[in-house]
C-alpha cells in the first residue's frame, strides 16, 4: 500500500514539474527586437543588447599581428579590449549565408572585413597561437600570434 502511494506522489510531482517547465517555456522572454544600438554619447561604438557588450561601429584598420591588436585595443581607452573568443563568436549569425559578413541583418556595423579577426583567447595546445574568427565565412579557427588579423575591439 505505501508503495503505491509513494508511485502516486512520485507521478504528480513529474507531472507539476513537466507542467512548471512549459509555462516556463511558453513565458520565456523573447528576443530583442532590436539588438543593436549605436550610443548617442559614442557613436563610434554599438550596444549589443543580448550580450551588454559594446563594439566599435568600424571594426577594422588595417591587419596587425595578435600582440599589436591586443595593444592597439587597449589604447582606445574606457576599457576597451580584444574580445574573448566566444564574444566574437556571439556576433555570428550561422543563418546567414557566406561569403559574408555573417552578421545579423539588423547591425549597425560599418567596413566588416570578410577576414580573420583576432580574439583574446589563447590557443591552450600552443600558448603561441590565439583563436579568431572569420567573419566571411564564419569560421573559428587558431593561428600563430605573429600572424596577421584584424582587431575589431570590445568594451
Amino acid at each position: 500500500m505505501r508503495n503505491r502511494w509513494v508511485c502516486k506522489v512520485g507521478m504528480i510531482a513529474l507531472v507539476g514539474g513537466l507542467c512548471l517547465g512549459g509555462y516556463g517555456l511558453a513565458h520565456a522572454e523573447k528576443p530583442i527586437k532590436n539588438r543593436f544600438k549605436v550610443l548617442h554619447n559614442d557613436p563610434a561604438w554599438v550596444l549589443d543588447r543580448t550580450t551588454g557588450l559594446q563594439w566599435q561601429i568600424e571594426p577594422n584598420g588595417g591587419t596587425r599581428t595578435w600582440t599589436n591588436a591586443d595593444a592597439y585595443c587597449s589604447s582606445l581607452g574606457d576599457g576597451s579590449r580584444l574580445p574573448e573568443n566566444k564574444e566574437l563568436i556571439s556576433l555570428v549569425d550561422y543563418s546567414v549565408a557566406n561569403p559574408g559578413p555573417v552578421l545579423p541583418a539588423d547591425n549597425p556595423f560599418l567596413n566588416v572585413v570578410n577576414g580573420s579577426n583576432w580574439s583574446a583567447t589563447p590557443y591552450a595546445g600552443n600558448p603561441a597561437n590565439a583563436w579568431y574568427v572569420d567573419f566571411g565565412q564564419g569560421n573559428v579557427n587558431t593561428i600563430g600570434k605573429t600572424g596577421i588579423g584584424y582587431a575589431w575591439c570590445v568594451r
